[in-house]
């Protein structure tokens, strides 16, 4: 009986001391709303009823109201509209801060109260996606949202307004608009929204659009165009500083000069997935360039004496006619350049290499390390780079000079990162491969007097290159006198067989430096 009475007593302490440790229960109802606010969705706020009397209907007083029906599949469209009408009715907050509505839209779901709903509430951010179906019939949006100094972010998915229709967007900054829009709405948009800063049209159809706005100071242009067609762009914003162009064609070449030279106050700027056969440009405002993927034989003329970041892929018929970056602190490369082409090859490899001299980090990939490779007879060694990071990323390993020339020609490298590319199937290392890094060349030209870290993931057993990455890593213990850590990564499908065997490599590799650590991980 007694210790009958004693287990219930030990009980009611445990009771009581979960009581004092639930300290979330015990704050004001304002610290529940504002916690509840950054669930993933209203239905987990709704889901919170359950924990005590303490949390029902906490939900109904949250300023965020998130229906996204692509995290709950077990709804039908029909389900799901219900179920947001019904909580919307419930729900007593007198200011919303953010409506996020996402479900596939058909005619009978009565979209149009929902917004009404948000209006009334004074929402400042609204998410209305409306689904890709509607991609050749986007859903009309009503009249009345056009009149809203509330709003001050606003994200649109296959949504549109009738271009003639004026817009009172008084307190928008961010405005985001995916699948449709024309010029007229565009340019209405603008004219209606004297404080927006951040514009992204982002895969819209081709229209000749005018950009032309006082305030943005952010643009992200994202043209949805098939090859044959071609629209206009003309972008008149004085105090632009980051610029996104991608899709573009041939008749905006002119354009992106203009932009780039008249905005004076333009630190970023990004080009992608255009067709091009000339891209100028000169900015002494630019900090960081990013190409990418800029298809046809483009000729390019880079002019940025202040640019600190560069970052280039896939120009894999470019001509470089004018390289000037001599502030450059951190640079990318990953793209071929033909061997046959006047003002390509070994030369412009040079070319672009001198401009290296100031950068601290430097990422080359695989098609750069061929180049490298391809050129290293041609005299490509040499010291190109002071950067103090070197990050090879999938390199191949059958081109071992490129990899060779990157390592020589870096003498103050103290970090070196590789990323390995997972050739499933791939081939057994040629002799002449396996015996490279015993080379007398190879020993004489690289000395590492500065490497401090190596890390090298996502060695597989499935890479047919498993045994050239494993000889690399002897070259690096026995040629690096300072090394303090090499940590090498192995990917999970080798199994524990695969990683004990590595290991008892490792762990037979001579090492120059008697501080060296060796870590052997798993990858996530």
């Amino acid at each position: 009986m007694e210790w009958s009475s004693g287990g219930k007593g030990r009980r009611n302490k445990k009771l009581k001391l979960e009581e004092k440790e639930d300290r979330i229960s015990s704050l004001p109802d304002p610290l529940l709303h504002h916690i509840l606010s950054f669930l993933l969705s209203t239905v987990d706020a709704i889901q919170t009823d359950i924990l005590s009397k303490r949390w029902q209907n906490q939900w109904t007083h949250v300023p965020v109201l998130i229906f996204d029906s692509g995290m709950y599949y077990d709804y039908s469209v029909e389900e799901f509209v219900r179920f947001i009408d019904n909580n919307l009715l419930q729900h007593d907050c007198s200011k919303i801060k953010k409506l996020h509505l996402a479900y596939d839209f058909d005619k009978g779901s009565n979209f149009c109260s929902k917004i009404r709903f948000a209006t009334r509430k004074h929402v400042e951010e609204l998410i209305l996606d409306c689904g890709s179906h509607l991609l050749y019939d986007p859903y009309r949006l009503p009249q009345f949202l056009l009149d809203n100094t509330s709003l001050a972010k606003l994200e649109m998915v296959y949504c549109y307004f009738m271009g003639d229709w004026k817009v009172n967007w008084g307190s928008l900054k961010v405005l985001r608009i995916r699948g449709y829009a024309n010029r007229d709405m565009v340019r209405n948009i603008l004219s209606g929204s004297p404080l927006v800063e951040l514009l992204e049209l982002n895969h819209i159809p081709i229209d000749d659009y005018v950009i032309d706005s006082k305030s943005l100071k952010i643009l992200i242009l994202d043209i949805s165009t098939p090859i044959e067609f071609h629209s206009l762009i003309e972008i008149s914003c004085p105090n632009l500083e980051q610029l996104t162009l991608m899709g573009l064609r041939e008749c905006n070449a002119s354009t992106i000069e203009n932009v780039v030279s008249s905005c004076l106050l333009l630190r970023s700027l990004e080009v992608k997935e255009c067709y091009l056969s000339q891209l100028v440009v000169a900015s002494k405002s630019l900090r960081k360039l990013v190409l990418g993927n800029i298809h046809q034989s483009c000729a390019i003329e880079i002019s940025c004496p202040n640019l600190e970041e560069f970052k280039c892929y896939g120009l894999n018929n470019a001509t470089f006619k004018v390289i000037n970056f001599p502030s450059l602190i951190y640079a990318a490369l990953d793209f071929e350049i033909l061997p046959y082409v006047e003002g390509c090859g070994e030369h412009v490899a040079k070319v672009i290499l001198k401009q290296l001299q100031n950068v601290k980090e430097l990422s080359i990939g695989a098609s750069f390390i061929k180049i490298l490779s391809d050129g290293e007879m041609g005299g490509l060694y040499y010291p190109w780079s002071n950067n103090k990071i070197l990050t090879l990323d999938r390199p191949n390993f059958e081109h071992l000079p490129g990899i060779m020339c990157a390592l020589c020609s870096s003498p103050t490298l103290e970090r070196l990162a590789i990323k390995l590319n997972v050739y499933k199937g791939g081939t057994t290392p040629y002799a002449s491969e396996e015996n490279y890094w015993n080379s007398n060349r190879s020993v004489i030209n690289c000395l590492l007097p500065h490497l401090k870290t190596v890390e090298i993931i996502g060695l597989s057993k499935q890479d047919g290159k498993c045994k050239l990455v494993l000889k690399f890593i002897k070259f690096l213990l026995k040629k690096a006198r300072l090394l303090e850590k090499l940590v090498l990564v192995i990917s999970k499908d080798g199994g524990t067989d695969f990683a004990f065997k590595v290991s008892q490599k490792l762990s037979s590799f001579p090492r120059c430096s008697q501080h060296a650590i060796v870590e052997l991980l798993y990858s996530h």
